[in-house]
């Protein structure tokens, strides 16, 4: 597995976070792989749910402009992983990976101790953390340690 170099962002307006986020999941235009390439890791589960649909919005603009410029882009997909997710919605993620996944720090600890979910995660190659001084001194930081 080639190394890459590790990058840290840090942006106080959603809007960066948003865009750092649709760049780093940009493929050739042959598609993306059904893959977990960014995992937006959100203190609560009401902020994870309204990044959500945040993204859906920007992806679909992106569509619309490929569309227009007679561009065949790849569909960027997103999921949300908290522990409101049902099980079925967990067993179709670990089918069909999400591109984008937001989860909570709670729900990526899960995801990181179970051996299906973490092979899902073998594919990442950008986190962002959002609000980590809220959670970092406590618990929650502590899942975000591993």
């Amino acid at each position: 597995m080639d190394h890459q170099p590790d990058v840290v962002v840090i942006d106080v307006y959603l809007g960066g976070v948003r865009e750092g986020i649709e760049t780093a999941s940009r493929s050739p235009a042959a598609g993306l792989p059904d893959e977990v390439r960014v995992v937006y890791v959100s203190p609560l589960k009401a902020l994870s749910a309204d990044i959500h649909k945040n993204l859906a919005e920007p992806r679909r603009g992106i569509r619309e402009l490929a569309d227009a410029g007679g561009i065949d882009a790849p569909r960027v997909t997103a999921a949300v992983r908290t522990g409101d997710t049902t099980s079925s919605e967990r067993a179709a993620m670990l089918r069909r990976p999400p591109h984008i996944l937001v989860t909570t720090p709670e729900s990526l600890f899960l995801l990181l101790t179970s051996a299906r979910s973490r092979e899902m995660l073998r594919s990442v190659r950008t986190v962002i953390v959002d609000e980590i001084h809220a959670v970092i001194g406590g618990r929650r930081g502590a899942h975000l340690a591993l």
